[in-house]
């Protein structure tokens, strides 16, 4: 009912951040240009000063340093300085929206730096492109914004300028995100992210995070959402930016919302907090208190509104309708003249809470004034889309204009001069030549329209008859969708709760990522008197038949623990025997169902594993050591004896088991798989990380090698620490 206001705000986030910083960096600037002599020196000098004024939003300062710099340019007739400075100059009209006068200067200027062909002008024009590229977008001209700044991230390639690559995949990212490919915006500032790592501040890091975590909250992946949001947070209090923390905590708590205000089914498929929704309208509410405190303590004018926004939302869905009358009063109070979206916002919450309240007469004062608002909004844009629109069109030039016009005029006079010269040659052999094309087009027209009329009806009776069949197939998905929903959350009820892992082994993470809705892999827990025990397990198949054999195969493992078999080895051969009598699996001839399996037990410092085709992989001081399983079909034909391996443990020895998803997807530049050693080295490199972090990084790896290529097979990893 209350909704959130998004805060997707990270142009403006990196435009206003450390402003001090950067006003110390124009001082010590201007020191430099007081002791230089050299003209051209002098020059670059104010180009760079002009670029710091335009990022802190000083335009008019920035504007009256370019007319000094390109005065002193021409005077001295250095030309790369003249462009820089007519760059300079479009550059700060997109900063300040005018678009119109940013384009009149950049296409010529273009067209210039192309028709010189000079490559020490190869840095200015990547400047150029991507200017370009950011007028366009605010245009939502979006092919042509992604051919500049496609354009811009080739030449800055060319010369390996890092921090260009990143800007120009950056915009990039935020365009697919516009068009509504979501993905590959994802994909591409995981890209931005792996580079920023070699040469990136915290800060920027920080926001690059911030962005792969709004593309997620877009997508309605709230989890992975949260977990970027975290990091991006940590970024910023390592830059010590408080707003970056300020708008993390925002986020998150507008996400948490987000995630409450979910359908029963949508919350259970989407919340791995395995919170209700009254736990996650309290976590909400903690992060945006949190927001206003940080954001309060810096006096952030401009973000504040916002969180207090964040809060009465919550409030409203607490139904604390009071306090949340009171928190839209204060965002009112502190928007009425400078922000009127935010404004609109509020007016809309507050007639939200009073009809909730049933205070009838206020709930229709407050509804009134926001369809006001609304209006006067709706009326603004349409004013910025004309001059949008009047903007896109005005660098046409008038030469062309009057060339088409002349041209047409000539045609124009040739067709009457043609005209009057048939008439006067032949006048009567035209006018039969008209009445007898007349006739023969009539008839044509008119076979022309029943062989229309013919096949329109044909059509009809066909679309009628696909409509039919369309509307039988939908209902019948919707069926066979809702069922494997159905089953899906029967599953997750059979498989243990994160409160019973944690309680069998506390430190642990688990990545676990289904093919289908439905999955074959399945993890297990129990405790029996001092003994722990946990395994990881890959069924034949997946979807609906590996689903099937994962309810059995938890089933049998239950029982068995429940007859006091306890030692691995004979567990293992329990399970076999019991799978083998349940799917027939005895005789050759019949069809082979079973699973792989990696067991652990626990007990008084020492691990004891046993696993079938499942490895168990352990670290310890930085080496890893891996123990196989056997090579035998659980649950298939035959009978084996089963081996243990015995692990005296260490305070921080580190233990992964995995299915084989993750090694066999293939991916990457290729196509190929991703394969067991690679797997083993990556566990190594994330290793000294946070359990959270490993999850984090294992997820993003997964998802990054496999880009937009089909994901193959279920993907589990169990990760646990010793204490």
């Amino acid at each position: 009912m209350f909704k959130h206001l998004n805060v997707f705000l990270l142009f403006l986030l990196l435009f206003i951040q450390n402003i001090n910083g950067q006003n110390q960096i124009i001082d010590s600037l201007k020191i430099e240009l007081q002791k230089e002599k050299v003209d051209s020196n002098i020059i670059n000098l104010q180009y760079d000063i002009i670029h710091e004024l335009t990022n802190i939003g000083q335009f008019e300062n920035a504007l009256n340093e370019v007319d000094k710099m390109e005065e002193r340019a021409k005077a001295s007739n250095y030309i790369i300085g003249i462009y820089k400075a007519q760059y300079s100059r479009a550059n700060i009209y997109t900063f300040s929206s005018e678009l119109q006068k940013a384009l009149a200067i950049l296409p010529p200027l273009e067209k210039e730096l192309n028709k010189n062909n000079n490559q020490k002008y190869n840095s200015l024009k990547a400047s150029i492109y991507s200017a370009l590229g950011n007028v366009y977008d605010n245009l939502s001209a979006y092919e042509k914004a992604l051919k500049y700044h496609t354009k811009s991230l080739v030449l800055s390639k060319q010369m390996g300028l890092k921090q260009n690559i990143c800007a120009s995949l950056g915009n990039i990212a935020n365009i697919l995100k516009s068009t509504g490919e979501t993905d590959k915006a994802i994909a591409t500032q995981l890209e931005v992210i792996e580079i920023k790592k070699e040469f990136g501040t915290p800060f920027s890091l920080g926001l690059s995070y911030f962005n792969l975590a709004s593309y997620y909250d877009s997508k309605k992946d709230y989890i992975s959402a949260i977990d970027n949001y975290n990091i991006s947070k940590k970024y910023a209090q390592e830059a010590n930016d408080k707003i970056g923390i300020g708008i993390c905590d925002l986020s998150i708590g507008n996400t948490y919302v987000s995630i409450a205000g979910l359908n029963n089914n949508e919350l259970t498929l989407n919340n791995d907090f395995s919170m209700n929704k009254s736990q996650l309208l309290n976590k909400a509410l903690s992060y945006e208190k949190a927001a206003i405190k940080t954001l309060t303590e810096i006096k952030s004018s401009y973000y504040l509104p916002n969180a207090y926004t964040g809060l009465a939302t919550v409030l409203g869905n607490q139904k604390k309708y009071n306090e949340a009358q009171k928190t839209y009063l204060k965002v009112r109070e502190l928007t009425k003249d400078n922000d009127l979206k935010t404004y609109k916002t509020a007016t809309e919450g507050l007639y939200f809470v009073n009809k909730e309240k049933g205070d009838f007469k206020q709930a229709l004062k407050w509804h009134e004034e926001f369809i006001n608002l609304k209006d006067s909004i709706e009326s603004l844009s349409n004013q910025q889309e004309i001059g949008r629109q009047q903007a896109e069109f005005s660098f046409i030039k008038e030469k062309e204009i009057s060339e088409l016009k002349h041209q047409s005029e000539i045609k124009i006079l040739n067709i009457e001069s043609e005209k009057e010269k048939l008439i006067s040659e032949n006048k009567q052999r035209k006018q039969k030549y008209i009445i007898w094309t007349t006739i023969i087009g009539l008839l044509i027209i008119s076979l022309f329209l029943f062989i229309i009329f013919r096949r329109w009806k044909t059509t009809k009776k066909q679309k009628e008859l696909i409509d039919i069949q369309k509307q039988e197939i939908e209902k019948e998905k919707k069926a066979t969708e809702d069922s494997i929903n159905y089953a899906k959350n029967i599953q997750k009820a059979a498989f243990p709760s994160l409160e019973e892992v944690n309680n069998v082994i506390p430190n642990n993470f688990i990545y676990f990522n289904p093919k289908d809705i439905v999955s074959g892999d399945f993890y297990w827990t129990a405790q029996h008197q001092n003994k722990s025990y946990l395994a990881l397990a890959d069924c034949t198949g997946h979807g609906v038949p590996g689903a099937f054999m994962t309810l059995i195969s938890l089933n049998i493992l239950t029982q068995i623990l429940a007859e006091k078999i306890i030692k691995p080895s004979k567990i293992l051969e329990e399970l076999h025997l019991r799978l083998q009598k349940r799917l027939n699996n005895k005789s050759s001839g019949s069809l082979k169902h079973g699973l792989d399996i990696a067991l652990c037990m626990i007990e008084n410092g020492k691990l004891t594993y046993t696993g079938v085709h499942i490895p168990i992989y352990h670290i310890r001081n930085g080496n890893l050591t891996e123990y196989k399983g056997q090579k035998f079909q659980l649950g298939g034909n035959g009978s084996t004896l089963f081996q243990q391996h015995e692990i005296l443990l260490k305070k921080n020895d580190l233990f992964y088991i995995s299915s084989d998803g993750f090694p066999d997807q293939k991916g990457g530049k290729k196509g190929k798989k991703y394969y067991y050693p690679n797997f083993r080295k990556f566990l190594l490199e994330i290793s000294p990380l946070s359990l959270t972090e490993q999850r984090l990084k294992l997820k993003n790896e997964f998802l990054n090698w496999k880009n937009n290529q089909e994901q193959l097979d279920d993907v589990s990893v169990l990760g646990f620490k010793i204490n």
